[in-house]
Order: structure tokens, then sequence, then C-alpha cells
């Protein structure tokens, strides 16, 4: 299973080589502190949007610190893939892994955009 994600993401983007011109690679970083917890946490955020039938894939990589400093840990990714449904509906399904790549929860769920 864990070979066959990965392989089929290869073999989506060969047989959709032209539609690889219109790739949008996105990256992002978010910091929060929890105050009552008094800890901090760090999301490093990759997006690859314009693949076929408009899927748009993304991977947070999850950093937690729990004694408020900078000494960050890595503490598992979340790997989301989002496609659309209808016009204002999407459908994604969201995985997340711990630190060592081991599956912890598997989310499945629908978006509407009202405006």
């Amino acid at each position: 299973m864990k070979k066959l994600f990965p392989a089929t993401l290869i073999a989506v983007a060969l047989v959709s080589a032209p539609a690889m011109a219109e790739l949008e690679l996105g990256l992002d970083a978010a910091a929060e502190h929890e105050i009552e917890a008094s800890h901090n946490n760090l999301d490093l955020t990759g997006s690859l949007s314009g693949l076929p039938y408009d899927v748009k894939v993304v991977t947070n990589f999850n950093f937690e610190d729990q004694d408020a400093g900078v000494n960050f840990d890595y503490t598992g990714i979340d790997l989301d893939v989002h496609v659309p449904f209808y016009e204002g509906v999407s459908t994604y399904i969201k995985n997340d892994l711990d630190a060592d790549l081991n599956h912890v929860e598997t989310t499945v769920g629908v978006k509407v955009k009202f405006l």
C-alpha cells in the first residue's frame, strides 16, 4: 500500500505530461503558541495544484516544542488530497502519519463553498 500511492502519482504525472507545465507549487509556514499549554507548534506546508481533474495535493510537516522554546521535535505528516466534485463542492481525504511514518488516522470529508 505504501508503494502504491507514489506509483499512482507518478503514472498520472507521466500520462498528463502536457498538463505538467500548468502545475502550481505552494509553500507556507505557520507558527503558533498555545497559551494555556505553554508550548509552540510549527507547520511547514507544501501544495501542488494544476494536476489532472483539478486534484490538489497538500503535505503538512508538523513540529512541536513542549518547553515553549525553539527546540522543535518532528511529530508527523498530514497528507491531504482534494478532488472537486461539482462547482463549489469538493471531496477530500486526509491521512495522518506519525513521526515514524506509521498511519494514524484517515479522514474523508466533503467541503461546500457558499460564496
